[in-house]
């Protein structure tokens, strides 16, 4: 759920498209232990990120993207056209996580803005996402999206801005695909996705 969905799923269509007469499903599960699934073949390529897979050996791993954090920030608010935005610009400021169910990456999030003497908080005090962009709006918060896509807020353009953070990077940032190399249709899978990210 904190990958970018749109790559993934124009690499499923080309494998539809290349492999017709095999069959191929797409499951995305925050829970699921990958490394596992992959070592008892219940799955042939699993696409996580970087901190997932440290130490793991028997399978090839390719890298597929490097993320940095983004914030949301409404437009009314002082920082909003600031560019680039540097960690020690939010000094003071109250960051909300705009992905609550993602107890991991708040987890890593909210340690990295601790060690930079930033206000955290994992709560976002919105019954739903519009709401929030709302709140945004009105310039009294900003919400760290982490490194899920960005373009799902964009139709939310002249309420909000979507800043990347520079100086952020934490050790999932990277995007990758975990695969067996003995596994040609993975392999294949594995080469569509690097196309398409």
């Amino acid at each position: 759920p904190l990958l970018k969905l749109s790559p993934t799923v124009r690499a499923v269509s080309l494998m539809r498209e290349k492999f017709p007469d095999v069959e191929l499903s797409f499951d995305c599960d925050i829970h699921t232990n990958i490394p596992y699934f992959l070592a008892n073949q219940t799955i042939d390529v699993g696409i996580t990120t970087y901190g997932e897979i440290l130490g793991l050996e028997g399978f090839c791993y390719e890298f597929l993207s490097k993320n940095t954090l983004a914030v949301l920030i409404g437009r009314s608010h002082r920082l909003w056209n600031k560019r680039p935005l540097y960690v020690e610009d939010l000094d003071g400021e109250t960051l909300y996580y705009i992905e609550g169910t993602a107890n991991q990456s708040v987890t890593a999030i909210s340690q990295y803005y601790k060690e930079q003497k930033i206000k955290f908080s994992g709560q976002v005090p919105c019954r739903s996402q519009s709401e929030l962009m709302l709140y945004l709006a009105s310039g009294n918060g900003i919400a760290n999206a982490g490194v899920v896509s960005s373009e799902n807020f964009f139709t939310m353009r002249d309420l909000i801005d979507v800043v990347p953070v520079e100086r952020t990077e934490l050790n999932w940032g990277y995007v990758v695909a975990l695969y067996n190399e003995e596994n040609t249709l993975a392999k294949k899978f594995v080469e569509f996705l690097k196309e398409t990210w």
